[in-house]
C-alpha cells in the first residue's frame, strides 16, 4: 500500500501528493485516528481522492482526541475518528462542524496463537476476564482513540479492572501496539482492517472476534470556517463524497455506518 499511495513523510505528517502538477494546490490537512499506511480503506480513497480532484493531502495520524483539539482549534481541515459518542459530543459543541459517518470496523481480540489464557471461544468481555484472571501480557494502546475506549469498556462488563505488571498502557497507537505485543507475546484488542494491514510474523493471531454491536463507529468531521459554495468546502465535499463507503464496495473487517 506505501508505493501505491506514494507518501512522503515529512516531520508534520504524511504528505499524500499527485506528481506533475506544475502548481500544487493549498493541501487539505486532514487528522486522522487512522494512517495511510496502516489502514487500506482510508489509503485506498485518499489516493482516489488526490488523482480525481488534484489536491495534496497532508495527514496526520493521531489519537481521536487529540484529533477533534486540533479541529477545534481550526488547525486542520478535517478529522476521521473512530468513536460516534465523541464526534457527537464536539459536533454538540461546535455545531458549524459536519458530521459524516463514514464506516464501522470490526474488533478482534488478537494474542499468541499458543493462547495462554484460553480464550478462544469466549465472548470479548469474558477473553479479558480470563487474561485479567491468568494475569497473561496485554498490551493497550492507551491512546485515546476509540479502540482505547472499546476496551475500556470491555473491561468494565468483564469486571475484571486491569492492574498489574500484566497490563501495559503503551501510549503509542496502534501500530506501535500492535510490534510491542508481538516482542512481548501479549494480547491485544485491534480492529481488524489495521491487523490485516500489519506485517505478519506469526507472533499474533486473531482469537476472538467482536459482534457488530462491538464494532468502531469511522466519523468524518469538517467545516472550519469555510463559507458553503466557497472553493475549500467544494474541496472537502468532494473529500466527503471519496471517503463514504457505502453497500457492496465495503471490503473485509468493514461494516455500514450506523443510520
Amino acid at each position: 500500500m506505501r508505493s501505491a499511495l506514494g507518501a512522503v513523510v515529512r516531520r508534520l505528517g504524511l504528505v499524500l501528493a499527485l506528481s506533475g502538477c506544475a502548481a500544487s494546490p493549498t493541501p487539505v490537512r486532514l487528522a486522522s485516528a487512522f494512517g495511510p499506511d496502516g489502514h487500506g480503506g482510508v489509503a485506498i480513497a485518499l489516493r482516489s481522492f488526490v488523482i480525481k480532484a488534484g489536491t495534496p493531502v497532508e495527514m496526520v495520524p493521531m489519537g481521536t482526541a487529540a484529533a477533534l483539539q486540533l479541529l477545534a482549534r481550526g488547525d486542520t481541515d478535517a478529522a476521521i475518528v473512530d468513536s460516534l459518542s465523541d464526534a457527537q459530543a464536539f459536533v454538540a459543541q461546535h455545531p458549524e462542524r459536519i458530521r459524516v459517518p463514514l464506516w464501522r470496523l470490526r474488533v478482534s481480540l488478537i494474542g499468541p496463537p499458543d493462547d495462554p489464557a484460553h480464550v478462544r471461544g469466549l465472548s470479548l468481555s469474558a477473553a479479558l476476564a480470563a487474561i485479567a484472571a491468568s494475569r497473561q501480557p496485554f498490551v493497550s494502546t492507551g491512546d485515546r482513540s476509540g479502540l482505547h475506549r472499546r476496551e475500556q469498556e470491555l473491561w468494565v462488563q468483564a469486571g475484571s479492572p486491569p492492574k498489574g505488571a500484566w497490563y501495559l498502557s503503551a501510549g503509542i497507537g496502534l501500530q506501535g501496539a500492535l510490534h510491542l505485543a508481538g516482542q512481548r507475546h501479549a494480547y491485544l484488542l485491534c480492529d481488524q482492517v489495521s491487523y490485516a494491514a500489519a506485517p505478519q510474523d506469526g507472533r499474533l493471531t486473531p482469537l476472538v472476534a467482536g459482534s457488530d454491536e462491538q464494532a468502531l463507529a469511522v466519523e468524518l468531521l469538517y467545516g472550519m470556517d469555510s463559507r458553503p459554495g466557497s472553493g475549500r468546502m467544494l474541496v472537502l465535499a468532494d473529500l466527503v463524497a471519496t471517503l463514504t463507503m457505502t453497500g457492496n464496495s465495503l471490503p473485509a473487517g468493514y461494516l455500514p455506518p450506523l443510520k
